[in-house]
C-alpha cells in the first residue's frame, strides 16, 4: 500500500496534508510498544479527521481513507467501525476526481493536469489500489461488491496501458473481480436453494470459479508468495460457500476441498510471515479470512466427516487460527482478540452446532452474507451460549426462517 510519497517529508505532509499523516501515524501506532495507549487515544481524533476530509474531498482524501480501510482502527464493537462505508466514500472520491479514467482526467479538473505516461500509469495504480481496497472492505462485511466498479475503466485497460502496471497489482485485481463475479452469480441463483435444480446450479457454479481461480494461478507462474496466499484466500471464500447446502447433503469431496483450503491458508500466512512479517502488519482482509478458516475448520472438527480426517492435524490447525488472531489484535477487546475468544470457547463447548434435543444440527443458519456468513453464525452459536442472548436464529430452523431475520452479529462484543 504506497501511500507515502517518500520524497515529502513527514513535516510537510504535517502541513499540508494532516490527515495522511495522522492517519499514517495511527497506522504506524498499532505496534508502537514504547507507548499502547497511543493507538486507542488517536482513533477518535483520526476518525474525526476521516469524516471532515469527506466534507471538501481532493485526490489526496483517498490516500488516508485507503490507510484507514486496510487496517481499521479498533473498536469495541464492530456497530462503530466505519471501514465498510469510508470503502464507498473512497471509491466515490476517486471516481469524483478522474482517478478511473487516467486519460480523460482533465475532463475532471478545472486546471491544467499533467498526462504525461508516468503520471497516467501512476494515476492507474492508484485506481487499482481504490478498487482492491473497496472490493476487500466488501468481502469483509459480506456485500458484493458493486458491479460497475469493477468494469468502470476496464475499456482503457485492454490497451497498452496495462502492460505498463504493477503486474501483481493488476493480477490482484483480476483475481477480486472473479470472487466477485462468483458471489454474484451465487446471489443470483438463490442462497436457499429450495429445488434440486438450483443445488445442481450452486454446485456447478463454484466448480466453474474454483476452476477458473486455479486457472489464473496457472496462466501467471511468475506469481510470488504473496499472490499465492491471495489465491488460497479466494479459494476459501468461494469454496467455503458449499456450506450454505444442507450440510447433510454435503460430498466428502466438498468437504474435504474446504477442510484443506483452510489448512493451506494457515500455511501460507506462517510462509509469508517468514519473510515480510505479515501477522504483525496484518491487513483487515487477511485477519478475516483467518477467522473464516478457523471458523470453516470449527465446524467440520464437530462434524462427523471428523472422523475421516487427521484430528490430531486439524485440531492443530485451528488452534493456530485462535493463537494467530490474538497475535494480529492490537488492542485489547479489538475484532481478532473478541473472535480469537469466541472460537476458544466454540472449541470446549458441548452444546454449538447441536439442536435443542442434542442432535447435530451443521446446517448455516445464517447465508446472506456470502462466506462472512459462516463467520456470523459461529458468532451466533457463540451468544446463544456464552454471550446471555436468547437466539433470533432457532436451532434447526428452516432455509427462509433464517434468512428473513437480521441483527448485528457482532453488536455487544
Amino acid at each position: 500500500m504506497p501511500v507515502v510519497d517518500p520524497s515529502i517529508s513527514p513535516d510537510d505532509y504535517y502541513t499540508l496534508y494532516p490527515f495522511i499523516f495522522w492517519a499514517a501515524v495511527a497506522v504506524g501506532s498499532r505496534r508502537y510498544t514504547k507507548d499502547a495507549t497511543l493507538l486507542l487515544s488517536l482513533a477518535p481524533k483520526v476518525t474525526q479527521l476521516a469524516l471532515e476530509s469527506l466534507k471538501e474531498p481532493k485526490g489526496r482524501t483517498v490516500q488516508g481513507l485507503a490507510l484507514l480501510v486496510t487496517w481499521p482502527l479498533p473498536t469495541d464493537v464492530s456497530s462503530k467501525d466505519l471501514s465498510f462505508t469510508l470503502s464507498a466514500a473512497l471509491v466515490h472520491i476517486a471516481i469524483r476526481v478522474g482517478l478511473h479514467m487516467p486519460r480523460s482526467i482533465q475532463d475532471f479538473h478545472r486546471t491544467r493536469v499533467e498526462l504525461s505516461e508516468r503520471k497516467i500509469v501512476i494515476r492507474s495504480e492508484a485506481w487499482i489500489r481504490c478498487l482492491l481496497v473497496y472490493q476487500r472492505a466488501s468481502f469483509i462485511y459480506g456485500s458484493a461488491p458493486s458491479a460497475w466498479v469493477a468494469s468502470t475503466c476496464d475499456a482503457q485497460w485492454k490497451h497498452a496501458l496495462s502492460e505498463l502496471l504493477n503486474p501483481s497489482l493488476l493480477f490482484q485485481f483480476k483475481l477480486h473481480r472473479l470472487q466477485a463475479q462468483a458471489n454474484t452469480a451465487i446471489d443470483e441463483n438463490g442462497c436457499d436453494m429450495p429445488s434440486a435444480e438450483q443445488k445442481r446450479a450452486f454446485c456447478i457454479i463454484l466448480k466453474i470459479f474454483d476452476r477458473q481461480i486455479k486457472d489464473l494461478e496457472d496462466d501467471n507462474p511468475w506469481i510470488d508468495d504473496l499472490d499465492k496466499f491471495h489465491i488460497v484466500m479466494t479459494r476459501l471464500q468461494v469454496v467455503g460457500l458449499h456450506l450454505f447446502r444442507p450440510f447433510e447433503e454435503i460430498g466428502m469431496n466438498e468437504l474435504m476441498l474446504i477442510y484443506n483450503t483452510a489448512c493451506m491458508v494457515m500455511t501460507f500466512l506462517h510462509k509469508c510471515d517468514r519473510t515480510i512479517h505479515l501477522i504483525s502488519v496484518c491487513p483487515e482482509y487477511i485477519m478475516s479470512n483467518i477467522m473464516l478458516a478457523g471458523c470453516m475448520l470449527l465446524r467440520i472438527l464437530k462434524s462427523d466427516f471428523a472422523q475421516y480426517l487427521d484430528e490430531k492435524e486439524g485440531k492443530a490447525f485451528f488452534l493456530d487460527s485462535v493463537s494467530t488472531l490474538k497475535l494480529m489484535s492490537c488492542a485489547n477487546n479489538d475484532m481478532p482478540a473478541r473472535i480469537s475468544q469466541i472460537l476458544s470457547q466454540l472449541w470446549t463447548s458441548e452444546k454449538v452446532f447441536k439442536s435443542q434435543d442434542g442432535s447435530p444440527y451443521l446446517t448455516l443458519r445464517i447465508r446472506s452474507r456470502f462466506a462472512t456468513s459462516i463467520a456470523l453464525d459461529c458468532v451466533w452459536w457463540w451468544r446463544e451460549e456464552f454471550g446471555g442472548q436468547p437466539g433470533v436464529y432457532p436451532k434447526g430452523a428452516g432455509l427462509s426462517t433464517c434468512k428473513s431475520v437480521y441483527c448485528s452479529p457482532f453488536r455487544g462484543f
